[in-house]
């Protein structure tokens, strides 16, 4: 008995990954014809158009699964993030996942404009919340320090106004308050 010619697909196929990354990368943006002249004449690979085109279907279908388990593991660790009241980790881990749920929808055949364009609302939304939020911690900052410079100005009025001390005393307590000269 002979032994059975190996199919062309799977000639890429038995490659090692590193390889047929390397290669897909090489030929993702060609036409199925300058992919397989390039494989010829540099990687010394002859196949049909029709194993070429099977095997980047393989690899465009591997990387949509590989994709999708990335989401589904992020979207893993925000639930856990979220059980262990971990508030910032559960938001970027969230709009990551949403993102690239957005990117895959755009990349599928069934595009649903609704959805994608209530996915990207809620991002945006999202993006605008946390910016509010950082908006709010920095005036409160500020109206902290406006704060602590009303009390120095208090305390230096009332170093000013206080009639027992010499114009010398002054002087030091009003360097003292406003951290003059340390």
């Amino acid at each position: 008995m002979t032994a059975r010619k190996t199919r062309a697909d799977s000639v890429l196929g038995s490659l090692p990954e590193d390889d047929q990354e390397e290669l897909y990368l090489s030929i993702s943006g060609m036409t199925l014809v300058e992919g397989q002249e390039w494989l010829a004449e540099n990687k010394g690979i002859s196949l049909s158009i029709t194993a070429l085109s099977r095997w980047i279907k393989i690899r465009r279908d591997q990387a949509q699964i590989n994709r999708l388990r990335r989401g589904r593991d992020r979207l893993a660790e925000a639930e856990q993030a979220l059980g262990e009241n971990q508030a910032e980790r559960y938001d970027p881990v969230i709009m990551e996942a949403c993102r690239e749920y957005t990117l895959d929808l755009l990349a599928s055949e069934q595009v649903d404009a609704k959805a994608v364009s209530g996915l990207l609302k809620a991002i945006t939304a999202a993006q605008k919340l946390k910016l509010d939020s950082g908006r709010l911690d920095i005036d409160k900052r500020k109206l902290e320090l406006l704060e602590a410079k009303a009390a120095m100005a208090d305390e230096g009025k009332e170093a000013l106004e206080n009639e027992s001390l010499t114009p010398q005393q002054k002087e030091q307590q009003l360097k003292s308050i406003f951290g003059i000269g340390r």
